[in-house]
This record gives structure tokens, sequence and C-alpha cells, in this order.
């Protein structure tokens, strides 16, 4: 028995579309302006590390963009012997139901995320490019676990999808609700 929860395909790229928009107009002001000087203490030398930074993350966003919009292997998969993530920017693949320990739903930034907890994180990140391996570590150092599912990537209700894997799961896993739980200082 195989559930596919399918990615959101209906969704605007937001951060791909800003992105796009501050790399071309650095790259018109540069243009129009001619001044490629490699001087370290000029202003335009910081622009020009910014623009190599914002053409990096445009091309990480496009390809993340890309893949969940034409790649027909991006979903998320609910099997009896585990999971397989092909929807998260990291693509975990397959993780067996006893490397799951932990379901959490949380709000971040207005949206609801599924914060599925995996018991040895680093046993997932070899063989990673060193792109994915930091966001993956990224994600371990913001929510203890390097897959997270925002409410914008998948076509589904996250409550619904977290009941699914408590039901389907043949490990004991913990779940909690922190959306609303105050955070520090609140």
């Amino acid at each position: 028995m195989e559930i596919i929860i399918p990615a959101n395909k209906k969704r605007f790229p937001v951060q791909l579309f800003i992105c796009t928009l501050v790399a071309v107009a650095l790259g018109v002001y540069f243009y129009y302006t001619g001044s490629f000087t490699l001087n370290p203490l000029s202003p335009i030398s910081i622009l020009i590390v910014l623009l190599i930074f914002v053409i990096r993350y445009l091309i990480v966003l496009a390809r993340e963009f890309f893949k969940l919009q034409f790649d027909s292997k991006a979903n998320f998969t609910i099997t009896e012997t585990g999971i397989i993530d092909n929807i998260t920017f990291v693509s975990m693949g397959k993780i067996p139901w006893e490397d799951i320990d932990d379901i959490a739903l949380d709000r971040y930034r207005g949206m609801d995320i599924l914060l599925i907890g995996i018991r040895d994180p680093d046993k997932y990140s070899s063989g990673m490019k060193p792109t994915y391996r930091s966001v993956f570590n990224g994600y371990i150092k913001k929510w203890n676990t390097p897959l997270v599912i925002s409410e914008k990537r998948v076509d589904y209700d996250l409550e619904s999808l977290r009941d699914l894997l408590l039901i389907h799961s043949t490990s004991t896993i913990n779940s909690h609700d922190l959306r609303n739980v105050p955070g520090p200082g609140l």
C-alpha cells in the first residue's frame, strides 16, 4: 500500500521572482555604468559580491522550482516500510519507520510546517553536494530535523498528513502540535 502526497504545483515562486529582479537590476546597473572595478574598498566591489551571491541563490531556487514543477517523482510517499521524501529541498529519499522518532506541527512566518524528526540525520547527508549539505545542516540547526515540509509545498492538509503518518507507522512516534505554544518571551 502506497499513499502519494503530490507537490503543490500551483504556488507562485515569490523568492525566485524577487531574486531574478535583483539580479537583473544589478546586471543592468553594471552594464550601463560600465564600472567593473576590483578595488576592494569600492562600493562597486560590494555590489559585485552581492551579485555573485544573488546569482548562486537564484540558481538554487530555480533548480528547486523546476524540480517541483516538472519532475514526475516530486511527491511525498507513505509506504508500509517508511516514507519516501522527494518533495523537500534536500530530498532525503527512503526513510524507514525505525529512523523516524518525532512528528510535530509548528507555525513559521504565518504558515504551518510539518517537522519529521529523524534519529540519525547524518546517515542521510552522505553523498550530498555541498550546497544541499549546508541547507541540510541549516535545517538541523534551526529545526532539529532536516525533514521540514511547509503547507505551501504539498497539496494536502498538514494535520491530515501527520495523522496519516501516525496511523501507518510501524514504530512508536511522538507527536506534538507546537502551533499554539508561546515562544520565548511571549
